[in-house]
C-alpha cells in the first residue's frame, strides 16, 4: 500500500512473510540482501514505484513466488535473468516505459548487460495463468513459444505500441487447442494498430474465451 516509503532496510527478518505490498511508493531501490530472509514470499507488488532494477543476487531465491506485479514501474529498465528461477509464477505483469527486451542473452552482451532477462525467457514460466507484457521496441517480435508455453494461461494482455503487425505463424500450432490456449478466458491487444490479420480459429477453439 502507499505510505510514501522511499527506502527499505538493508534486510528484513520475516521468514514467514508471504505477501509484500509496496505499490505506489516512491521506492527507488531494494538492497541486494533484502530478500535473504524472505523466502516465503508468494506475492510481491511493486506497482507504481520508482524502481530502476530488481536485486539480481537475491530475487531468484524467492522460488515460491506466485504473483509478481511490475505495472507502471516507469523507471524500470532492467530485469535480471534470475527471474526465470521463479517457476511457480502464476501472475506476471510487466509494464514500463523503458525497453526491457531489446537485447537477448545470446547476442554478445557487454559485461554490464549479461544476465538481462530476454523476452523469450518468459517461456520458462510454464505455470503462468495471467500474463501482461508491454513491448515498445519495434524490432522485437512476438514468439509463438511465448504464446503457447503455459497450458494454464487464462489471461493474456499485450501492449505492443505498433511493434506487432501479425501474430506469429501458427500453422504448426492449434491456436486455441491443446498446443495453444486451451484455458484462455481473456485475450487483450492494446495499440496493435499494425495488426491486420488474426489466425482463423477452428471450431470449438478457445471455448472459454469471453
Amino acid at each position: 500500500m502507499s505510505t510514501n516509503l522511499k527506502e527499505l532496510p538493508a534486510k528484513l527478518d520475516a521468514m514467514e512473510l508471504e505477501v509484500l505490498l509496496l505499490l505506489n511508493n516512491p521506492l527507488e531501490c531494494i538492497h541486494k540482501k533484502f530478500f535473504n530472509n524472505l523466502r516465503s514470499i508468494r506475492i510481491l507488488d511493486l506497482r507504481g514505484t520508482k524502481m530502476k532494477a530488481l536485486p539480481e543476487s537475491t530475487i531468484g531465491r524467492l522460488t515460491g513466488m506466485e504473483e509478481l506485479y511490475l505495472d507502471w514501474c516507469l523507471r524500470l529498465s532492467y530485469l535480471p535473468s534470475k527471474l526465470t528461477h521463479l517457476t511457480r509464477l502464476q501472475i506476471l505483469n510487466i509494464c514500463t516505459r523503458h525497453n526491457l527486451w531489446k537485447t537477448t542473452l545470446w547476442e554478445g552482451l557487454s559485461k554490464t548487460l549479461r544476465g538481462k532477462l530476454a523476452l523469450r525467457d518468459l517461456v520458462t514460466f510454464v505455470g503462468l495463468e495471467h500474463l501482461t507484457v508491454w513491448i515498445i521496441d519495434y524490432s522485437v517480435r512476438l514468439l509463438v513459444e511465448l504464446l503457447t508455453a503455459s497450458k494454464r494461461l487464462q489471461t493474456l494482455k499485450l501492449w505492443e505500441r505498433g511493434a506487432l503487425d501479425r501474430l506469429p505463424d501458427l500453422r504448426l500450432y492449434y491456436f486455441g487447442g491443446e498446443d495453444g490456449f486451451p484455458t484462455l478466458v481473456n485475450f487483450m491487444l492494446w495499440q496493435c494498430y499494425k495488426l491486420a490479420l488474426l489466425p482463423k480459429l477452428e471450431d470449438g477453439a478457445m471455448a472459454w474465451l469471453k
